[in-house]
């Protein structure tokens, strides 16, 4: 409703209270008290209803005394119930004072008329109130009153409001089980009574619950996409905005612990499309959320100050509207800036107030991403007890959340068996009902109409009311007897119906016998993966804490970048670089095999490597050539190596090159793996010698490793790699890359810092692989990737 009708309808609706209580200018024959009281009233009644349905007036005090004292001219029945009930939901953000007060008036109202209807409309706004700002036992509370007085007046509509309000403080709490539960029970009464919204906001609400788990995760984008796509449809904006936040976070999700770079841009879109839509219409929840996600998508991309700037809109937001939950997760943002910025004091202060905050709401999946971030940073400060300490919590209430989680398909078959008896039971009952709601449907458009000359009339509308009231008494009528031949016929075939329940009743014991059976098979399964997923995740941070940082890297090779993308969560591919002296010693390898096999051979490179550079006899005259022979004696000798062909031939193809920016030299010795110079806008290869770094027949085993020496100048570009990337299928052709295709994409960006060359490397390769295949997928990746460039600079 735009401002222009809303000026009419209170210009019209001014002028018939002033007819009603002047007598010199109410019309002749509209002067008598009953017909004045009427007029007054039903005027009075417009107005509010028009006001607190539309964005017209912003939400301060003024506007809520306002809308208050026009209330209070109201009578005392149930039209002054509902007026008082929403205006508590308009302002239960921005005027909490008030809020409660007027709950208190209308709970008052409602018990001295009896209207339970009102009662527990009145309990679940209060409700509200309070679940915003974190007092969830009082929330609990109010929510369980309203669910009574709806019950006892058999209205759907509020049960179902008040079963999913009490299922998403139990979301935020943590207890995802017990908050299915309520989603599950809303679901069933929006299905019975076929309400479009509210099954669209439960889809919603189910997708937060998977979104949670880890096996499930991907399978809460399609509640929100489905759910989305009823919201567009109803143009409800503040359910539109939700949906686009959700989806957002889901893609946010996918980039964060999927490493998808293409999914960061497709969740900065959806939660710039929300958060537009919030500040338009004053959104405050979403809008702070949305900020907070933005803050940990720059935090990730490195672009600290921007990221920084968001969590700060975000609590300031929260602490506005006193969304307790929300302020958690916002402290949580700027700890974690913090961290990344070495700013551990004030990264401590801010993961102590959030974790506090978490624990009196009893917010649990909260409190336990607040460990999970003071392991981190105790992990950053060489505290590593205390690491472990909160890391062990961060684990263990993770679990404890995973075990109240339900598996996706066993809750649509529990879903579908509970449904499908209810939808052949009221198949008949829908056909029936059809021709009643077509007459009532064309009524409401008469009535529409009617209305709508109303506004524009004035005293005309009276009568025309009056008409459409008496023609939809007959209409009524008429569909009473039609309803009553339709109802003898349903009783006819309810007969039918009990027969075809005891036969369903039948096969459904025999299925719940066999759900239970895959129930605990599929348990023991997913404890089993879990335990192992969980173990290789581990072994994940110790991998990468063996491999040498990349600050150190960058200290050392100032323009340089390191392109690492495992196939697995953890990788057979490593590198390793340090420096000795004036010299700089950097190499990229590739072990035989990838995942765990691939890894620990990755951790046996890098010890030996730590071990052979240290070692006296090399500390004056480091050779590249005689590094690689005392790393394959080593591997050799480390894991018993034999000439038997049918034993595996494990090693590692590397190359290694050691920089003398004094003396503008730099050795390079390689096993399979060549490197690329490029300089005047020329490229160069440098061949490796054709053998790897582990067992190889007698002849090659004994034969040392080519030392090649390579005069350098400013600006040389030098680039490392294994075949990882060489060999990835994908295209438009199902094709691997291919080494062609590799020296055309350096020569073609050299030119750029070595930071933008590793996001465009990166964008490239992500491209190649998502090319559709003949199965109709995206190609996976099909080994451990590294690559490794660095510019000559003094």
């Amino acid at each position: 409703m735009n401002n222009e009708i809303i000026i009419h309808i209170f210009y019209i609706c001014e002028k018939n209270i002033i007819f009603a209580t002047n007598t010199n200018l109410c019309p002749k024959g509209y002067n008598s008290p009953l017909m004045k009281n009427f007029l007054k009233y039903f005027s009075l009644i417009t107005l509010l209803v028009s006001l607190l349905n539309t964005n017209v007036f912003a939400q301060d005090d003024n506007n809520t005394i306002f809308l208050l004292d026009s209330i209070q001219k109201l009578p005392d029945d149930t039209s002054k119930v509902i007026a008082y009930n929403d205006l508590i939901w308009k302002i239960k953000y921005t005027d909490i004072l008030n809020a409660f007060q007027i709950g208190e008036q209308s709970i008052q109202l409602a018990k001295k008329l009896k209207y339970k209807k009102g009662l527990g409309y009145a309990n679940k706004n209060i409700g509200a109130v309070y679940y915003y700002q974190g007092d969830y036992e009082k929330a609990i509370e109010l929510y369980l009153k309203s669910l009574e007085y709806f019950n006892e007046s058999k209205f759907k509509i509020g049960i179902a409001k008040s079963n999913h309000n009490l299922g998403n403080i139990y979301y935020q709490r943590g207890n995802w089980k017990q908050a299915l539960e309520y989603y599950l029970t809303t679901l069933s009464i929006y299905e019975e009574i076929n309400n479009e919204h509210g099954k669209a906001l439960i889809y919603n609400s189910i997708g937060l619950v998977y979104a949670n788990n880890e096996q499930l995760v991907d399978s809460s984008i399609a509640y929100y996409k489905k759910s989305l796509k009823i919201f567009l449809r109803l143009e409800n904006k503040y359910d539109i905005a939700t949906s686009y936040f959700y989806i957002g976070d889901y893609y946010y999700y996918c980039y964060k612990e999927k490493n998808d770079s293409s999914a960061a841009n497709i969740a900065i879109d959806y939660l710039n499309r929300c958060r537009e839509i919030s500040q338009k219409n004053n959104f405050l929840r979403f809008e702070a959320y949305t900020d907070e996600l933005l803050g940990h998508i720059f935090i990730k991309e490195e672009k600290y100050e921007q990221s920084y700037e968001y969590f700060v809109q975000a609590i300031g937001i929260n602490e506005k509207i006193g969304n307790q939950f929300g302020i958690a997760n916002s402290l949580r943002g700027i700890a974690q800036y913090y961290i990344e910025t070495n700013n551990y004091k004030e990264a401590k202060k801010n993961i102590d107030r959030s974790l506090n905050i978490a624990i009196k709401i009893e917010a649990t999946a909260a409190a336990r991403d607040a460990y999970g971030l003071l392991s981190d940073l105790y992990y950053a400060t060489n505290e590593y007890e205390k690491a472990l300490e909160n890391y062990r919590i961060y684990i263990d209430l993770k679990d404890s959340l995973f075990n109240k989680e339900i598996d996706d398909k066993i809750t649509s078959l529990i879903v579908e068996q509970k449904f499908e008896q209810k939808q052949k039971e009221q198949e008949i009952i829908y056909q029936s009902k059809q021709k009643e709601q077509e007459i009532i449907h064309e009524a409401n458009i008469k009535r529409q109409k009617t209305i709508t000359y109303f506004f524009i009339s004035g005293f005309l509308l009276m009568i025309i009311l009056a008409l459409v009231i008496f023609k939809n008494y007959k209409n009524k009528q008429q569909a009473n007897k039609l309803l009553a031949l339709k109802n003898n016929e349903i009783t006819q075939k309810n007969a039918m119906l009990n027969q075809q329940n005891e036969e369903i009743e039948a096969q459904r014991d025999e299925i719940e016998i066999q759900r239970d059976f895959v129930i605990k098979q599929r348990d023991k399964i997913s404890n089993q993966n879990q335990q192992i997923t969980h173990s290789i995740k581990y072994a994940r941070r110790i991998q990468k804490a063996v491999l040498t940082p990349q600050k150190f890297i960058t200290k050392i090779l100032p323009d340089s970048f390191i392109l690492f993308e495992p196939r697995d969560i953890v990788s057979g591919d490593f590198y390793w670089a340090t420096k000795k002296d004036d010299l700089i010693i950097i190499t990229a390898a590739d072990c035989t095999g990838h995942g765990v096999p691939g890894a620990f051979m990755s951790m046996l490179g890098v010890s030996f490597l730590n071990e052979i550079v240290n070692l006296t006899e090399l500390s004056e005259n480091i050779k590249a050539n005689e590094i690689l022979n005392k790393l394959r004696k080593q591997i050799i000798t480390s894991l018993r190596q034999t000439e038997d062909d049918n034993e595996t031939k494990d090693g590692m193809d590397m190359s290694l090159c050691i920089i003398d920016n004094k003396n503008m030299k730099m050795q390079f010795a390689g096993a399979y793996n060549s490197i690329y110079l490029v300089r005047n806008n020329e490229l160069t290869k440098y061949i490796a010698d054709r053998m790897p770094v582990g067992i190889y027949h007698a002849k090659i085993r004994s034969k040392s490793f080519t030392n090649q020496i390579i005069d350098i100048k400013m600006n040389d570009r030098f680039y490392l790699s294994s075949d990882g990337y060489i060999d990835q299928f994908g295209g438009t052709q199902n094709r691997k890359f291919t080494t062609k295709n590799f020296k055309k994409m350096i020569l073609k960006y050299h030119k750029k810092t070595m930071l933008e060359q590793k996001e465009i490397f990166a964008k490239i390769l992500n491209d190649w692989k998502n090319h559709t295949n003949q199965d109709g997928n995206t190609y996976q990746q099909v080994d451990d990737i590294i690559v490794i460039g660095f510019k000559i600079t003094k």
